[in-house]
């Protein structure tokens, strides 16, 4: 006798806790329906496997997703919300830490720039005690190289009063080795921040997967 498919939706009826629910599982109740001829759990577990995962799914943007069979823009967009919702908030629980160390810089823009293609250029305005006043975008460049102006740097740590600035952007392609770019860059901010009178404590190169921080590495005194 064939075994009868429990779907997500059932177990957590029956007292499952959605916690319990798999990748794909949470998925498929993103997308809410299956259909002609593919159930719900059948189309997330395809999207699932093709696109790498959560993150893959995140990164691919509403209309990638909403030309893969099963979906459409509506499914497209409540899956993206949903991920969306979870970024935030680990996004704001690492907000409220002491930027003491790049570990937890890195950890803290992570979210930012998870799915991304191409390189953004945040900015960290920071209190006297190492606590974050606000968080910015200031430049989104191509997948290479990103433009940064020192007014827009420290518009927002003058703005807010800030006691320092953490900077950092991100190497879409994974290497984490500082481009002659970014060295200049960063020179060009630190003797630009002598001269407002904000620190700048690091400039850090962030992936997925790791960092570098110009500090350690001897590029900031």
């Amino acid at each position: 006798m064939k075994e009868k498919k429990i779907y997500p939706i059932q177990k957590c009826k029956n007292g499952h806790n959605v916690r319990d629910l798999s990748d794909v599982e949470l998925l498929s109740i993103a997308i809410g329906a299956g259909c002609k001829g593919e159930s719900v759990y059948s189309i997330a577990s395809r999207i699932y496997y093709e696109l790498s995962g959560l993150r893959g799914i995140y990164g691919a943007g509403v209309h990638k997703l909403s030309q893969i069979k099963g979906l459409g823009e509506i499914k497209s967009i409540r899956i993206l919300s949903a991920l969306e919702m979870g970024r935030r908030i680990v996004s704001r629980e690492v907000e409220t830490q002491e930027l003491n160390n790049p570990e937890r810089v890195w950890r803290n823009v992570l979210s930012d720039i998870t799915g991304l293609d191409h390189e953004i250029f945040i900015v960290i305005v920071l209190n006297s005690k190492n606590r974050i006043l606000k968080k910015s975008i200031v430049s989104c460049g191509t997948v290479s190289e990103t433009i940064v102006h020192p007014r827009e740097v420290f518009r927002a740590a003058i703005k807010e009063n800030g006691s320092s600035i953490i900077i950092c952007h991100n190497h879409p392609s994974g290497n984490l080795e500082p481009s002659k770019n970014d060295i200049n860059i960063t020179e060009r901010l630190v003797k630009a921040s002598k001269i407002i009178g904000i620190d700048i404590l690091d400039h850090l190169i962030v992936t997925e997967e790791s960092y570098c921080s110009l500090r350690e590495t001897g590029y900031i005194d």
